[in-house]
């Protein structure tokens, strides 16, 4: 079974979000993520940077308009 760890990239920095991600659904403004052992959780107003398949790491960023806006 795969399973990738997912990163929130700011800046030069990436913080992990979640790890163990079995399933990733892209919604109209963020991404769905459940993992293994947890159930989906949305995160809103992210989208796919990049995905390294061979290290297991989906890197994703904030939407540029909502950068200032924590909500």
């Amino acid at each position: 079974m795969c399973q990738v760890s997912a990163f929130v990239k700011d800046g030069d920095k990436e913080e992990l979000l979640r790890e163990n991600v079995t399933t990733m659904e892209m919604l109209g403004d963020g991404v769905r993520l459940s993992t293994l052992f947890e159930g989906p959780a949305d995160y809103h107003k992210l989208s796919i940077h990049h995905i390294d398949f061979s290290a297991g790491r989906v890197i994703l960023m904030r939407n540029e308009a909502e950068k200032g806006d924590n909500t």
